[in-house]
């Protein structure tokens, strides 16, 4: 399951400092997961291709060791926005009705299911439930769950309404602290035919005040030309953008309009080639080979910041002359090993300017350029009724993506026991787990346990045993 720790360390100038600690996970079959257990739980981290980075606007993916800002998240086919910092922040996903996800190049797509119903409780005080019904016409999904992350509570509310080519969805996400701390995100999603219209707002209240918040407004129109033939196919796609975004934590309101061009030709190969204005991306794949690149514009929180948080001590300011981050990679599969270097140009990080008006000032740098490589490994052994599952990662990856981790899964028909571990990082210590889950067909019980024997920080709710119930029904519409 997810457990998310926030330790609060106060030194003699009263400073603080945030530490978020997160365990998610899952197993990777073909690129794709199914997941059936609520939460995070059996969703990323036991996989050989994606992990957790920390970072300022919380939790976020990252695939392949690459920093999440690279990473673009999709769920019932439609685009998150909302990035706070530069990436988006999963727990403010609806990640308890997720039930699949499948990943293409650097994009995670999240899909609920249609037809099912499900509820669970877990002993920690967490509960949940989803509907999901319709036909190929029409359909109705909504889900509302309570999780708590160790101190924090966490409540989310996904509601999705579809007609043919019409889409209408809600989906919102609050967690409260002890420290009386209310982080609130809520997007609306409208789609119709090949536009797509989104809201999205978050704010930070601090003792019944509101720190800050953020406003965007996103519009996307894209179209597609193709033509296939028994040798393969070609394809055009074509379109534009808008993003405004305000908030008081930005210097100006920003808006950007970008256009969006690719072609895409597949004949025993696939070549694709698009631009974002004039910022280009590039797709070649042949067999097990694959070569990328990948252009990233600043994000408005980049360029035009103006963050001051001096309960914990610090401000961020944005700035307007950073360059576009270019990320170069090359994949190799053979056998059941997947082989990944990755260089990133002009790479943007934090930058410390020093003492301003008692607060420690941060701003954004392109820095020097960095390079994440990494070799994983997954194979499937079936023994009469046993299933084995075994993965590993093995890689050098950024300081907030963990280097290794380990995952060893045995399944007998109803029953499955799954241990699995990994590295620390700079904020996260070495850490492990064992699971038992047993599923029949309406009634899966679960029982976890998180190990932590390494880390040299005193954390006594770390470790702890988790016992979760959920009970599930698949039907016909």
């Amino acid at each position: 399951m997810l457990n998310f720790f926030l330790i609060f360390e106060k030194d003699t100038i009263k400073e603080y400092k945030l530490q978020e600690q997160v365990v998610i996970s899952e197993k990777l079959e073909n690129y794709s997961y199914e997941v059936k257990n609520p939460n995070l739980d059996k969703l990323l981290l036991k996989s050989n291709t994606s992990d957790i980075e920390f970072n300022p606007s919380g939790l976020s993916i990252s695939i392949l060791g690459i920093p999440s800002k690279f990473t673009n998240v999709y769920i019932d086919e439609n685009e998150i926005i909302g990035r706070k910092f530069e990436t988006i922040d999963i727990l403010t996903i609806p990640l308890n009705s997720v039930r699949e996800i499948k990943f293409k190049g650097l994009d995670v797509f999240l899909k609920t299911h249609d037809n099912y119903a499900n509820c669970f409780l877990k002993s920690n005080g967490g509960y949940g439930a989803n509907l999901f019904y319709g036909n190929e016409k029409m359909k109705f999904k909504t889900s509302l769950s309570k999780d708590i992350f160790s101190y924090i509570k966490s409540y989310s509310i996904y509601n999705k309404f579809s007609f043919n080519r019409f889409s209408a969805s809600y989906i919102y996400n609050q967690r409260e602290t002890p420290f009386n701390e209310i982080f609130s995100d809520f997007r609306t999603i409208f789609n119709f035919y090949k536009l797509n219209f989104q809201f999205y707002k978050h704010f930070y209240n601090f003792r019944g005040e509101n720190i800050n918040f953020n406003e965007e407004f996103f519009i996307k129109f894209q179209n597609d030309y193709k033509i296939v033939k028994n040798w393969g196919y070609f394809k055009i796609d074509y379109g534009f953008y808008n993003d405004y975004l305000k908030g008081n934590n930005l210097l100006n309101d920003v808006n950007f309009t970008r256009s969006l061009f690719s072609l895409e030709f597949y004949r025993i190969f696939l070549f694709k080639l698009g631009f974002e204005n004039f910022e280009p991306h590039f797709n070649f794949e042949y067999k097990n080979f694959n070569l990328f690149l990948i252009s990233r514009y600043p994000s408005a929180k980049e360029l035009f910041m103006k963050f001051y948080y001096p309960e914990l001590g610090y401000a961020v300011i944005g700035n307007s002359k950073l360059k576009s981050e270019k990320l170069i990679g090359i994949n190799f599969n053979f056998w059941n090993f997947l082989l990944n270097y990755s260089k990133i140009f002009n790479y943007i990080g934090f930058y410390n300017l020093g003492y301003q008006n008692n607060l420690i000032l941060w701003t954004y740098e392109n820095l020097e350029n960095i390079e994440v490589y990494s070799i994983s490994f997954q194979r499937d052994f079936k023994i009469k009724d046993f299933i084995i599952e075994c993965s590993f990662f093995i890689g050098k990856t950024p300081v907030d993506i963990p280097p290794y981790k380990f995952n060893l899964n045995v399944n007998y028909k109803i029953l499955k026991v799954e241990f699995w571990s990994k590295a620390k990082t700079q904020l996260t210590p070495s850490l492990y787990s064992f699971d038992l889950e047993m599923k029949t067909k309406f009634i899966t019980f679960k029982i976890t346990d998180l190990l932590d024997k390494t880390s040299s920080v005193n954390l006594p709710y770390f470790t702890g045993r988790t016992f979760t119930i959920i009970l599930e029904k698949n039907f016909k519409n």
